[in-house]
């Protein structure tokens, strides 16, 4: 039986209409959880604190000890990761203790959204 986390991520596929092939980043509360998911001993000292948090996705190798479900993306060893530059968002994976699956904000196929309508909200 698959866990709640692997019937999330399923849903998040579903509703996209996203192929399983195709992967989520994840997101975390601050700079110093991504060791809890992925290989940063590579990189400069300091040049994750410069980029982040803001609007960059790294792709790194999943840590040995990391905390993502073994299930979660089988046979592919690295993972897109980001501390976004929105409080909000953050809060939430602190809280949770945990990472936060990540995807934009459209179907598969359909541009993103880049302008917002405020004229229709509410109508």
């Amino acid at each position: 039986m698959d866990s709640p986390v692997m019937l999330a991520v399923n849903l998040i596929y579903e509703i996209k209409g996203r192929k399983l092939t195709c992967p989520l980043a994840i997101c975390v509360g601050d700079v110093s959880d991504i060791e809890r998911v992925a290989t940063t001993n590579h990189i400069p000292h300091g040049l994750l604190h410069s980029l982040l948090p803001g609007p960059v996705t790294l792709v790194l190798q999943r840590g040995e000890s990391s905390i993502l479900e073994r299930s979660l993306k089988p046979g592919i060893d690295t993972i897109g990761v980001r501390v976004p530059d929105c409080d909000f968002i953050r809060e939430v994976s602190r809280g949770l203790g945990s990472v936060l699956a990540l995807t934009i904000a459209n179907l598969k196929g359909r541009q993103g959204p880049t302008i917002v309508d405020l004229s229709k909200v509410g109508k």
